[in-house]
């Protein structure tokens, strides 16, 4: 024991001292309560022990991303001594000290001030592209590291989320849009210069690091679009040696990238030979969901008019894709229909409709379950009700089926005021169709609507399609639509 003031302290017995995680933890909450006060000394606070100088830095990044205003200059001066701490041994191999985890959150921090409340005033614009530029050279991750979290464990994007290069990269892209924003008209040569040192696939292996150029081509094409459209080919190489850098960087394009013209002409290589390399009926779901993600891309490059239906990249993907990938292409083009929007002008209208009749036309000599996908577009009121009406009969007799059939009925309820004979024949078709007996129940609101409205109605026909469609519910199970008719 010993004396502090007038207390007797004991000294604590070894297992009850305070972790340097516990008190780094501590810290986060102490900064970010008052970050101000401990700033002016943030170059020496970078150089403690790791769990206090991240303990620091979070503190930090958790009051820029809650909107406070903070001195960017002492922030900076935190972020280039966590920085400073080596990170590769005499021996050329990886330290292991958590001074890279570090590293990863000044990239975060770095980004959140790139679009903060407060945002990063550019007058730091060289300090903080030289901490990018420094942790753009970590070693993480090694080749070791990717054959061993990488593809098939982890996917390259997941794996460039907490990888401290491939942040970096992505931290210097998104250094670029913030420059972009405030000097539209700069050369971003800083910028693509890193870059460019990185395309070379002997220099840097990485897939992760290829997800990460891929994710950001839109971006790249946005502040410096000459040099995007030149690099494209070495972004997303073809070369078969380098097929799994190119399923990296394609794959994260896909899935975040956006679709607009200027991304799209400058890909036209690339889609093209993406079309190539679907896989029909894959059995590797990351293929599935690329083809799938493709179908998605096209179907908006069409809708848009990027192309003709009866030849090129269209043609060829629906020529080879199975019918799976067939239908979420459908789908996709009637999820955007179902949205509420303008009204579609006639040759969008016209365009999309020829892509249908297509697909009717190949289902009736080839059998396909595709036509199911229309249910998304009877849901959209932007188009005719007879284009409607035809398309959904269509699918029940060519797939059998029309999906979301909860939606498709929620449609024919509200359609059935004015169409009550073909709600009711529709209605009665969707019940011929429907294998899963236990799904008319969740139709049954509805479904009630459509055959009240039948018995309201004048029409003689209308009745009776309304009780043929209660009696095929009867017959498999669900009678309570008798009651109604």
């Amino acid at each position: 024991a010993r004396t502090v003031g007038n207390r007797q302290a004991r000294t604590p017995r070894v297992g009850t001292q305070p972790s340097r995680s516990g008190l780094g933890a501590t810290l986060t909450d102490v900064v970010a309560a008052n970050p101000t006060r401990y700033l002016s000394d943030a170059g020496r606070l970078g150089e403690l022990d790791v769990e206090y100088a991240h303990g620091v830095l979070n503190g930090v990044l958790r009051n820029v991303s809650g909107g406070a205003v903070v001195d960017w200059a002492h922030v900076l001066d935190l972020c280039e001594a966590i920085v400073a701490h080596p990170r590769v041994a005499p021996d050329g191999q990886e330290i292991e000290d958590g001074w890279g985890w570090a590293r990863l959150d000044v990239m975060r921090l770095l980004c959140a001030g790139f679009t903060a409340t407060h945002v990063l005033p550019d007058e730091h614009r060289a300090r903080v592209f030289a901490v990018i530029q420094a942790t753009a050279s970590d070693p993480h991750p090694s080749p070791i590291d990717e054959e061993r979290y990488g593809p098939p464990n982890m996917s390259p994007d997941d794996l460039a989320l907490n990888s401290v290069r491939p942040r970096a990269l992505d931290a210097a892209v998104q250094y670029g849009v913030w420059i972009y924003r405030r000097h539209s008209d700069d050369s971003f040569r800083e910028v693509t210069e890193l870059l460019d040192q990185h395309l070379d696939p002997t220099t840097d292996p990485s897939v992760a690091v290829r997800s990460v150029l891929g994710s950001q081509f839109s971006n790249l094409m946005a502040f410096d679009g000459t040099w995007a459209v030149q690099v494209a080919d070495r972004i997303f190489p073809a070369e078969e040696t380098y097929r799994s850098l190119w399923e990296a960087a394609w794959d994260a394009y896909l899935w975040r990238g956006l679709r607009n013209k200027p991304t799209w002409l400058a890909l036209r290589d690339q889609y093209a030979l993406a079309v190539t390399r679907v896989v029909p009926n894959a059995d590797d779901r990351r293929q599935q969901s690329r083809d799938q993600a493709l179908a998605n891309h096209l179907t908006s490059l069409y809708w848009a008019g990027e192309f003709p239906l009866e030849e090129g990249l269209m043609a060829e993907f629906l020529a080879i894709a199975d019918d799976e990938t067939r239908r979420q292409a459908l789908e996709s083009i009637g999820r955007g229909l179902a949205q509420e929007g303008p009204e579609l002008e006639p040759a969008v209208m016209n365009r999309l409709f020829a892509l249908w009749d297509s697909r009717v036309e190949a289902a009736r000599s080839t059998p396909s379950t595709e036509l199911s996908a229309f249910g998304w577009w009877f849901c959209s009121t932007r188009l005719p009700a007879e284009l409607r009406i035809k398309g959904v009969k269509d699918a029940l007799e060519l797939s059998g089926s029309v999906e979301p059939a909860h939606m498709v009925l929620d449609q024919l309820a509200t359609l059935s005021s004015e169409e009550p004979r073909r709600a009711a024949e529709l209605l009665a078709a969707m019940v011929e169709h429907e294998s899963d007996g236990w799904r008319l129940s969740i139709w049954d609101d509805s479904a009630t609507k459509v055959i009240r409205a039948a018995f309201a109605s004048s029409d003689s026909e209308a009745v009776r399609l309304a009780r043929e469609a209660a009696s095929r519910a009867a017959a498999r199970g669900h009678s309570a639509w008798l009651d109604v008719s």
